[in-house]
């Protein structure tokens, strides 16, 4: 995708945020255009879809949530990138945008040569994504060909077969694209999410433990004040590789579960393994010694981890396991910061 026919909407409400994002867009080629309210900005799209939206969360009438969920509601726009650029910068917020289908999250007030960055970004992957479904789309045309002559020549059959392997490789690179986090290279929200009920149910059915960890960097937003947003971003990626090189096991599964936050599904995992492995994680952080002189902590950057291990069963909800997880990492950081809290919920 060139940069000419790329097209860019902006949707916000602040007139100088408009002004800076189409000024320096523009400088870079991109068609920009602009609205002020969610409702505009819906209506615009119907018009002529976009590229790429920039969209504001705080805006009178509807919020910039509401109008990632119709848009991804909607079977003509769903396939559009989101950038949430917002002044809200707590983790929740992060979630919440991630989890309405966003591809990425910049937080306010921004620097330009990282918007522009994240931008190009994400034009990429939407072009490789286009290229892909293009080429399956040509692919299963060549299949259904080859399928009405395949009584012919064996020679089609062998084209048939080739073909179909093509069309494999391109779904699993399709695959890869949506399920891999664009900036830290680790396993992306939606992966976690549909790989945790899948080993949920594994586990329930044979009655094994199953155990969560949820680690959040302390302190993220006070590094990425002190160092830049470029500095946050490469600490994310040396915290997330940090955390996949640290669990080992081929049914384990280490995620980016939203903003600074990161998940780790360790089915069939008992309290021990589980122990091991959260202490390992935090002691390989330590290690990275990643200077941190906003953090009140630690001189370097840490994580806090929560912990929590049960055997699933018919009358626990999966979401029960996420609820104790999430409540082990608030206490964590209750209690100081830079450790782990570990809980479990014992057999009836």
């Amino acid at each position: 995708m060139s940069h000419q026919a790329a097209s860019i909407l902006i949707i916000d409400d602040v007139p100088d945020n408009l002004r800076l994002l189409s000024e320096m867009l523009r400088q870079q080629n991109f068609q920009v255009r602009k609205a002020t309210s969610g409702i505009m900005a819906l209506n615009t799209i119907n018009e002529l879809p976009p590229d790429l939206i920039l969209l504001d969360i705080q805006m009178p009438g509807m919020d910039g949530y509401e109008v990632c969920r119709r848009l991804k509601n909607d079977d003509n726009t769903k396939l559009i990138p989101i950038i949430f650029l917002s002044a809200l910068n707590e983790s929740v917020d992060k979630v919440k945008a991630f989890s309405l289908g966003a591809v990425d999250y910049i937080a306010k007030p921004f620097d330009l040569e990282e918007v522009l960055a994240r931008v190009n970004n994400q034009l990429q992957l939407q072009a490789l994504r286009r290229t892909l479904e293009k080429r399956n789309q040509s692919l299963k045309k060549a299949m259904e060909d080859l399928e009405r002559a395949y009584n012919e020549s064996s020679n089609l059959r062998t084209r048939l077969e080739n073909a179909n392997h093509e069309l494999k490789m391109a779904n699993r690179k399709l695959e890869a694209l949506a399920t891999i986090d664009g900036l830290t290279q680790i396993a992306n929200r939606r992966r976690f999410d549909d790989y945790f009920e899948q080993k949920w149910q594994e586990c329930l059915q044979m009655q094994q433990p199953i155990t969560l960890l949820l680690g959040d960097i302390d302190f993220f937003k006070p590094y990425n004040d002190h160092y830049g947003h470029r500095m946050g971003d490469r600490c994310l990626c040396q915290v997330a590789q940090t955390i996949e090189n640290t669990v080992l096991q081929p049914n384990d599964l280490a995620a980016r579960y939203g903003g600074e936050e990161f998940g780790v599904v360790l089915p069939h995992t008992g309290i021990e393994r589980a122990k091991k492995i959260a202490n390992s994680i935090l002691e390989n952080i330590r290690d990275l010694a990643i200077a941190h002189a906003a953090s009140s902590v630690s001189s370097t950057v840490s994580l806090s981890l929560g912990v929590h291990v049960l055997i699933p069963t018919e009358a626990i909800a999966p979401n029960t396991l996420i609820e104790c997880c999430d409540q082990a990492l608030y206490a964590a950081k209750e209690q100081g910061r830079d450790r782990l809290i570990f809980t479990q919920t014992l057999p009836p």
